[in-house]
């Protein structure tokens, strides 16, 4: 959910950030060179308090996870906070680094995952992920780990 809302959030600025230099923009850098470079010298305007916020709001409505009733997801903003920034900084690379979206269910690939040392090594789909694959341009930098059962 973190890189989701990074990513957007990437998106939207990098729109408003064309909008805004796009009306005077001249030299010999292209407008998209220009736009990247400012963002990344202003990364510190980057909303990351309303990423952490839409987080948190698509993590409670989802049904999938579950905290007691006493446990909310404000606990682990801070870890929320710093995983919106670090994808935030990913989207400025060129090319951007990504993280590969995995579902539970899906095939185990021993190309993007490392089986975890409590996982059914003949089980042949994903129970869990405990760290999603790096990516660059859909290639796989670093392998994540997933857990395999029956």
């Amino acid at each position: 959910e973190s890189f989701h809302a990074a990513k957007m959030a990437y998106r939207q600025f990098k729109i408003r950030v064309r909008e805004t230099l796009s009306l005077g923009h001249s030299g010999p850098e292209s407008l998209e060179d220009t736009v990247l470079d400012y963002i990344v010298r202003h990364e510190d305007l980057y909303d990351v308090q309303a990423s952490v916020n839409e987080v948190i709001r698509s993590m409670n409505i989802n049904p999938r996870i579950s905290f007691p009733p006493e446990i909310d997801f404000i606990v682990i903003s801070t870890l929320i906070r710093e995983l919106c920034r670090v994808a935030f900084s990913m989207q400025t690379l060129f090319p951007p680094l990504d993280i590969a979206f995995g579902t539970d269910g899906e095939l185990f690939s021993e190309n993007k995952y490392h089986r975890s040392f409590d996982s059914d090594f003949t089980a042949a789909l994903v129970a869990y992920h405990v760290w999603p694959a790096l990516m660059e341009d859909d290639i796989v930098i670093v392998k994540g780990e997933a857990v395999t059962k029956r």
